[in-house]
């Protein structure tokens, strides 16, 4: 429940500021880092990151949906597809 509200609460409160928002590839680097190292929630909260600071990014979306449909969960693999 609380990873489907979460990406909401972060989009409520907007971007942050330039000074301190991540490059794209940073957060993907961290995500994929996190994957490697077995730490799934954090992989999910880094792209969950990623998605509230670029919500149009396919590299993203595709990625987010990548772990979800690794994790069974289809549906919400299809949601996150571009």
């Amino acid at each position: 429940m609380l990873l489907s509200v979460l990406p909401l609460l972060l989009l409520l409160q907007g971007p942050p500021p330039p000074a301190e928002r991540a490059p794209l590839a940073d957060l993907l680097e961290r995500a994929q880092r996190r994957l490697v190292a077995s730490d799934r929630s954090g992989a999910r909260r880094e792209l969950t990151r990623a998605l509230a600071l670029y919500p149009a990014s396919p590299a993203v979306r595709n990625f987010s949906g990548v772990v979800e449909a690794e994790d069974g969960n289809y549906r919400a693999a299809e949601a996150a597809l571009p």
